[in-house]
């Protein structure tokens, strides 16, 4: 990987790199990541770090490596409040990891570490989640939230027979931001609309890689650790070699938004949705999640979001106006 990104700064003439550190857990290989960022940092060539962890792993070893890199934000997950969430993520002796991963994030708050909550939520643990949005407001200072360097990121899970349909999901979800926003740990942004892709599966470039551990190159990181998913690898050079050219450009040509409908780029929430998630479309066009673009459901969904975003933004505006 290494030798991959020093021949694309060399060909691209690229100023800085970001990395997301992904698993498995990146934190069982603190040494090795230390080691690359390293050899990284002996090149000059900038780069930001983003670590996606489950949180249970926070070693001596560890905090240095972080302290050591330059670190954007760290994703940590909570699958609900203590009583689901150790039902769900459990250790192999059998105990829950819920405290531990909350007494992790608090250290890595006083190391001035941005953390994102990652929520996935599910018709399982649906309510739970909005438990533990109380509990979070009670637990960390609201300088942190107001700071940002604690915030929240509400996630649906998928491919489950316990997924949330679309619409069930945006009412949790609303309901959980309608609760941080009354406990100051969260502010309505609406969102500035764009026609730029949804997310880099969408794009052709190879400015954007998902790479496993034994080398072999992705589209989207859904499917990693899958070699049949994969649409090439890296060799010992760093040359991206590429074995599977279909499932390469899948995203942008069998499922592109103009192949199957285009009318999305006709709708006035089109700047707004993108299109969303082109792994969702995927699933969507394989049959296994709701036809939300057929049944026009998708303009809805949007539509009720930035409505509800905007009254929170207008109860903000009053209570600066009273005050």
């Amino acid at each position: 990987m290494l030798k991959f990104i020093l021949n694309s700064v060399s060909q691209e003439n690229f100023q800085k790199v970001k990395i997301t550190w992904y698993g498995g857990e990146p934190f069982l290989e603190c040494g090795r990541i230390r080691e690359f960022l390293k050899k990284m940092e002996d090149t000059k060539i900038r780069v930001e770090n983003v670590f996606v962890t489950n949180g249970t792993i926070l070693t001596r070893r560890c905090l240095n490596m972080l302290q050591d890199a330059n670190v954007d934000y760290i994703q940590i997950t909570l699958d609900g409040t203590k009583d689901m969430h150790d039902k769900r993520r459990i250790k192999l002796n059998g105990e829950g990891t819920f405290d531990g991963i909350v007494d992790n994030i608090i250290t890595l708050v006083k190391q001035n570490f941005q953390i994102v909550i990652r929520i996935n939520v599910d018709k399982r643990n649906k309510n739970s989640c909005i438990k533990l949005i109380e509990f979070l407001a009670n637990k960390f200072d609201k300088r942190l939230w107001k700071s940002g360097l604690i915030t929240i990121d509400i996630a649906r899970v998928f491919g489950s027979p316990y997924s949330l349909s679309m619409s069930e999901f945006f009412e949790v979800k609303e309901r959980m931001l309608s609760s941080a926003y009354d406990s100051d740990m969260f502010r309505a942004e609406i969102p500035a609309g764009t026609f730029v892709c949804f997310c880099d599966a969408e794009k052709s470039s190879k400015d954007n890689l998902v790479i496993d551990e034994k080398g072999y190159v992705y589209k989207c990181w859904n499917y990693i650790f899958g070699d049949n998913n994969a649409y090439g690898y890296l060799d010992t050079k760093g040359n991206l070699k590429i074995t599977n050219p279909k499932s390469k450009d899948r995203y942008i040509s069998e499922l592109s938004l103009s192949n199957i409908m285009n009318d999305c780029f006709k709708c006035k929430w089109f700047p707004l949705c993108r299109g969303m998630c082109p792994d969702f479309r995927s699933r969507m066009f394989e049959g296994t999640e709701e036809p939300i673009y057929e049944t026009g459901v998708c303009k809805n969904l949007v539509r009720n979001h930035v409505e509800f975003l905007l009254k929170l933004k207008l109860r903000e505006a009053k209570y600066a106006e009273s005050h």
